[in-house]
């Protein structure tokens, strides 16, 4: 099922409870380069494009880290780790990010693009 869609551009993507569930997973679209994945880490979801401005490696795919102090997201490919926070990388490369924020048991998120946790 497709998210519903707030006129702010915030969607419901799903319960939190459930969400949480599962540390990263990636979230679809129309189009397979507009997916997002989505990260639950300490008790917090972020969410950013699911695939590396670099070459296009797949994020959902990618490794958890802390560097810097910061919560990361590492690119299997060439290892380029993207900050979860802001979707900076230490190679001056940026992912885009996507507010995410949590209002009666349900997770929302802000994006243009209709998302779904299954497949379009």
């Amino acid at each position: 099922n497709p998210s519903r869609r707030m006129d702010s551009g915030w969607q419901q993507v799903g319960m939190v409870s459930d969400l949480a569930k599962v540390r990263c997973r990636r979230l679809f679209t129309e189009r397979r380069e507009d997916s997002i994945v989505l990260v639950h880490l300490r008790g917090q979801f972020f969410a950013m494009n699911a695939w590396c401005p670099h070459q296009g490696g797949p994020l959902f795919r990618g490794d958890m880290e802390d560097v810097n102090g910061q919560h990361c997201l590492v690119c299997p490919l060439h290892r380029y780790a993207f900050s979860l926070s802001d979707g900076t990388a230490s190679c001056g490369l940026r992912q885009s990010t996507f507010e995410c924020k949590e209002e009666a048991g349900q997770l929302y998120i802000r994006c243009p693009f209709r998302l779904s946790l299954q497949p379009l």
